[in-house]
């Protein structure tokens, strides 16, 4: 079920869509703002370590006597030409860097691919690294992410928030620098001098550690005031990246600050965020429910529910 604008949707919403469970009314809320108020800055890594190549993730010809003949596939590239415009169309000036990560000698070097729009990454050819890694070095994306940002500040843009995707195969081999390395950005979002940041990263195949990924999750320190500076996901395959990606960028990049509390008809909160609102949340009503109120910025809106399901 949808609620569309022609059916009294509200203007802080673009869509909402809902879904009956055992629960209850399961929501689903987009908000329609736009990318250019919060100043998103945004930037997307894939991993290019031998094992990724080893995979067959760049390409391996399908069918065929031997695997002479037969179509060439690239399932990084299909994934990317999805996942890279998503991404660039959320960042306030229309474009994202892309890199590869974990390339060159030991796995410790970064290809830029270049800054790409909405339009050039979806017909981008992303045939895999120069030099495929010999092992799997986050710190160094990490890094240059932030050099990427603090780079683009000096130039002159105003960047308030940045979000990096990070797409990984394998083990890390630096995840103790990585997680000081955390404190340290932490500690510079916090005095103000650097922006607020989300790092998302997504385990794709058998060979992850999902142990290393959650204390990547769990490397924000205590004295750090914001939401955790890294979060996580694992796709069995790199085919479901692209929505599980999506999911997890609506889940982190901004909507708006200052938090926002969602109650049902009753005056009862059902959702409570604590400021940052991310562009997507989700909340589950009484399954009979009419309406529901947000109350951020000051403001208070009761939308209406009735007219969902309609076309």
């Amino acid at each position: 079920m949808k609620l569309h604008k022609e059916n009294g949707l509200l203007e802080p919403f673009a869509e909402i869509h809902a879904k009956e469970t055992a629960e209850g009314l399961q929501l689903e809320l987009t908000f329609a703002l736009d990318p250019t108020i919060e100043k998103l800055a945004a930037a997307f890594y894939m991993d290019g370590s031998g094992s990724m190549q080893q995979m067959g993730a760049y390409g391996r010809v399908e069918g065929g006597f031997f695997g002479l003949f037969g179509t060439p596939r690239n399932p990084v590239q299909e994934a990317m030409r999805i996942m890279v415009p998503y991404l660039a169309k959320k960042d306030a000036n229309g474009s994202c860097r892309v890199a590869y990560w974990a390339t060159g000698d030991g796995g410790t070097n970064i290809e830029v691919i270049s800054e790409m729009s909405q339009a050039q990454a979806s017909q981008a050819v992303f045939p895999g690294p120069r030099s495929y890694g010999g092992g799997t070095n986050l710190l160094p994306a990490v890094r240059d992410f932030v050099a990427y940002i603090n780079k683009s500040r000096e130039a002159g843009e105003d960047i308030k928030a940045c979000i990096a995707a990070i797409v990984t195969d394998g083990e890390i081999h630096d995840l103790e620098d990585c997680v000081a390395y955390t404190a340290t950005l932490a500690r510079a979002i916090e005095d103000k001098k650097f922006p607020r940041t989300n790092l998302v990263i997504v385990g794709v195949g058998k060979e992850i550690d999902e142990e290393q990924l959650e204390q990547l999750e769990e490397a924000t320190p205590a004295f750090y005031s914001g939401r955790d500076i890294w979060c996580h996901a694992e796709a069995d395959s790199v085919a479901d990246l692209p929505e599980l990606v999506a999911h997890l960028l609506d889940a982190n990049i901004p909507a708006f600050w200052g938090g926002a509390v969602v109650k049902d008809n009753q005056g009862q909160a059902v959702l409570t965020l604590q400021d940052m609102v991310p562009a997507v949340i989700e909340f589950t009503l009484p399954r009979n429910a009419q309406s529901f109120t947000l109350e951020a910025g000051g403001k208070r809106f009761v939308q209406d529910l009735s007219g969902l399901g309609q076309h």
